[in-house]
């Protein structure tokens, strides 16, 4: 997934050398463009709202399952 969007390289563990994996590493240290393009890519892939929107699930669903004599603070 992360490969498709261009948010990450990989390199196939089968065919990696120490080799391969420094050059894999030169390149993105000689062209910072590309670091930048994957950084660009994987920045829109995320949704910086993910751990709240949990929470905000998890709270609702909490609620949800509460007596109704213990929601809304009614005693």
């Amino acid at each position: 997934l992360l490969v498709r969007a261009g948010a990450a390289e990989m390199l196939p563990e089968r065919e990696l050398d120490g080799r391969k994996l420094a050059a894999a590493i030169e390149r993105l240290y000689r062209h910072p463009e590309e670091i930048k393009q994957i950084e660009t890519a994987s920045a829109s892939m995320g949704n910086i709202r993910a751990a709240a929107a949990i929470v905000d699930g998890c709270l609702e669903l909490i609620e949800e399952r509460r007596p109704a004599e213990c929601r809304g603070g009614a005693k």
